[in-house]
């Protein structure tokens, strides 16, 4: 691993990308949905994804080379437990934000397949962190929902990612089929 990581936006280019990193076998078995994606479903749900405005995918980089991907999935704080995924103001830009509301952001990530092993995962979520934290600053929150909690699913099985979040802060709830992994910004 070098020292110049960094997060970039995904943009339309990163479909086939994401598309081969999501259908490898060790990312499959790590996630909840574990059979192989056809590329023609890839696409459609990538081009809804890129135009969700309840959704922010970035791809991890290491100099020029991309080395992991993560995504926020935003919703007003305290949807999930009420129900509500009407997650209309939680993001820049959107008609109906309010300067300020508080929204949650659950956490979904990979590090690329030969990547793995390498401090991706960790860097991944301190980057996002990172990236959270300033969006929630006063000058920017103008603009930005203020995310207060960061969340993220995991697998039983998924002692590595479970790890990284235990070192990380976050506080595991174990839930029926996953732990649950939260920590407030």
């Amino acid at each position: 691993m070098k020292k110049d990581l960094y997060l970039r936006r995904a943009n339309s280019d990163d479909a086939r990308l994401l598309y081969e990193w999501r259908n490898d076998p060790e990312t499959r078995a790590a996630s909840f949905h574990q059979d192989e994606i056809p590329y023609e479903d890839h696409l459609a749900w990538f081009g809804k994804m890129m135009k969700d405005e309840n959704r922010l995918q970035f791809i991890l980089m290491d100099g020029d080379t991309p080395v992991g991907q993560i995504r926020l999935d935003l919703s007003p704080a305290g949807a999930k437990e009420t129900g509500s995924m009407t997650a209309a103001a939680c993001i820049e830009g959107h008609k109906n934000n309010s300067a300020g509301q508080q929204c949650e952001a659950e956490i979904s990530y990979a590090a690329a397949p030969g990547q793995r092993g390498r401090g991706y995962g960790t860097a991944l979520i301190r980057l996002i962190e990172k990236a959270a934290k300033e969006q929630n600053k006063e000058d920017i929150s103008e603009r930005f929902c203020k995310i207060a909690l960061l969340t993220a699913k995991v697998l039983k099985d998924n002692t590595a990612s479970a790890v990284i979040f235990e070192r990380m802060g976050y506080k595991r709830t174990d839930r029926k089929d996953y732990l649950l992994f939260t920590k407030e910004i």
